[in-house]
């Protein structure tokens, strides 16, 4: 299944792993299939967004969200600040992009990244909850179904990026040894 989080860390990892190599170690094959991985998840990304903005998915969105926060708070009453200082960080990125700050820029995405990190294991803890999780996978159904009803090869390129994100872990894997 496509998965936004995932797709986005493979390709901060493809990035660094395609900068880490030097040029006779990576082959014309290895490029190729990065490429492609990058194009079809940035297509993807593309759709995503389009579907999430229709505004019934916005709506069961806001909602799934708001239910996710609430058992994350439940379960850890300290995600609470998190959670408010992640909105403080985006409304100071953007009087920083207004500014043209780019070192604030750059650090303030340094600290959202680790905050975010943070905050996903707090998901991750509150989808343990049997009816959280099934209303996040019909969530997550209901959106792949206005990705198709947008573009109907979104399947054929799911599969494609999940055959492709396989090929290069296997490749990071030969990597390594």
């Amino acid at each position: 299944m496509f998965n936004v989080k995932r797709s986005a860390c493979l390709g901060l990892f493809l990035f660094f792993f395609v900068i880490s190599i030097s040029p006779q170690d990576s082959g014309i094959d290895e490029s190729k299939k990065i490429e492609e991985y990058n194009l079809i998840n940035q297509r993807l990304n593309i759709v995503q967004q389009q579907a999430l903005s229709d505004d019934e998915i916005l709506k069961k969105s806001d909602e799934f969200t708001e239910k996710l926060e609430t058992e994350m708070i439940k379960k850890s009453p300290s995600v609470k600040e998190k959670l408010e200082h992640r909105n403080d960080i985006i409304s100071d990125y953007e009087e920083a992009r207004e500014m043209n700050d780019e070192k604030r820029m750059a650090d303030l995405q340094n600290e959202f990244k680790l905050l975010s990190e943070e905050i996903l294991l707090h998901q991750i803890d509150a989808l343990q909850n049997a009816d959280l999780k099934a209303e996040g996978d019909k969530l997550e159904a209901a959106v792949l179904n206005k990705m198709e009803q947008i573009d109907p090869e979104v399947p054929q390129l799911i599969a494609r990026l999940e055959t492709l994100e396989n090929e290069l872990q296997e490749i990071e894997r030969e990597f390594k040894n």
